[in-house]
């Protein structure tokens, strides 16, 4: 592999100029992980949104399709040596944190993490492309921190994190396999763009090398592509069988209230849990063959029918409010796989709540309440008060509660006991 000429160009200047790990580097990459970890713990948005701007992982990806494009040994030695550093850095920090965390189911932001599809490799390999034009650009620019924002690096890697701290081999798969497509492939298309803007018309270019690197790319990228193409191919179908089978409740149940629905793949069944008792043997086989009407023809139907909430199961009861207190919980784990059960979860958020109001909040419990007039379960938070407090203080612990809750609980009341002597 012969090496250029780092001062003819300013790709290989500017990249070789920022392939180090300094104390600064390594308090900026702490820094990401750990907002990071808690924006992925706290299920926020913004806060992982942030990790990705300050993440310095981008510049040692970047790096190594720089350094293969123009089969510059020293900066490819460098990327992968930086890469590996940060990656070993991220792990250990993210592990340690989610391990002490007293927050240990997987928010949605999590598991949005651990089901990539091919639709991440395009992202990735688009952002690639944007990516090294912003680098190359000498002005500041919004094109680098964009792509940091699209592809995603640093989450994939927390999201590992909280896998190994919880044992979860899916959610180790998932992540790990996302954050290689998001290397490889913006390594890729950081590789082909800078080879044909740049490193193309290079006379020291080594064609046979060239020939070799361009294989070996072609090899990985049918590797790595084709577990996407599955996944994307099954989230598709499970999608289109999600929306059908709410077409079909929607028409054929419309007069029910649905307390829990699940579509078994394995099976091919579609489990259906009623507040009702009107469905026999006959109604039971004319939804049976309206299926087909609603792209569903090759499910078995299996309906449970329960005329109280109080006679549904502890486990079924648990799955309806959570529901309630949050809808994305539908795509979680198996209890094996995720630790935190409902009961869980209510106090760890009533505890963070009483935390921040240690003189006002004598306790908080959750009940579950039926109105006789509606088809709908209302998920209600009490909140007992040590002592009566003024309309802005009470407002302000409403505001607080609902927040912390996320807006999921249907009623919130707050009430002041005298104790009996």
């Amino acid at each position: 592999m012969n090496t250029y000429n780092k001062k003819d160009n300013p790709f290989l200047v500017k990249i070789n100029s920022e392939l180090h790990f300094n104390i600064e580097d390594i308090i900026i990459l702490i820094c990401s992980i750990f907002i990071a970890s808690i924006g992925l713990n706290m299920n926020s948005t913004p806060i992982v949104i942030g990790a990705m701007l300050i993440s310095p992982l981008m510049t040692s990806v970047i790096g190594i399709g720089i350094s293969l494009a123009f089969q510059d040994t020293s900066i490819l030695r460098k990327s992968i040596t930086l890469l590996a550093l940060q990656v070993i850095v991220s792990l250990v920090v993210s592990t340690l944190y989610f391990s002490f965390s007293p927050l240990t189911y997987a928010s949605s932001e999590i598991i949005a993490r651990t089901n990539p599809t091919i639709w991440d490799v395009v992202i990735a390999f688009t952002g690639g492309v944007a990516g090294v034009i912003g680098f190359k650009k000498k002005t500041a620019n919004n094109i680098v921190p964009g792509v940091a924002i699209a592809t995603a690096l640093m989450p994939p890697l927390c999201t590992l994190g909280y896998a190994i701290s919880i044992q979860s081999m899916t959610y180790i798969f998932g992540a790990f396999y996302l954050f290689v497509i998001n290397i490889f492939f913006i390594s890729l298309s950081t590789f082909i763009t800078v080879y044909i803007f740049e490193a193309k018309h290079d006379k020291q270019i080594d064609s046979i090398k060239k020939k070799s690197t361009n294989a070996m790319f072609i090899i990985l990228t049918i590797i790595i592509i084709i577990p996407s193409i599955y996944t994307a191919s099954s989230m598709v179908k499970d999608s289109l069988n999600e929306n059908n089978l709410n077409r079909f409740i929607e028409s054929e149940l419309k007069d029910s209230l649905i307390l829990e629905k699940k579509i078994s793949k394995e099976k091919k069944t579609i489990h259906l849990t009623l507040s009702d008792t009107s469905i026999n043997d006959t109604k039971l086989q004319s939804l049976q063959n309206k299926l087909p009407e609603y792209h569903l023809g090759n499910m078995d139907l299996n309906i449970k029918q329960i005329t109280e909430t109080d006679s549904l199961s502890g486990k079924e009861l648990e799955h309806l409010i959570r529901q309630l207190i949050d809808s994305e919980t539908s795509v979680r784990p198996s209890v094996k796989e995720d630790p935190q059960t409902l009961e869980d979860f209510i106090i760890e958020k009533n505890k963070i709540i009483k935390t921040n109001f240690p003189l006002d909040i004598k306790k908080l419990y959750m009940n579950s309440e039926v109105a006789s007039n509606e088809k709908q379960i209302k998920n209600v938070l009490t909140i007992e008060l040590k002592s009566n407090l003024t309309k802005s203080l009470e407002s302000d612990i409403e505001s607080y509660v609902l927040d912390t809750y996320n807006n999921k609980i249907d009623n919130l009341s707050i009430v002041f006991k005298e104790d009996e002597n």
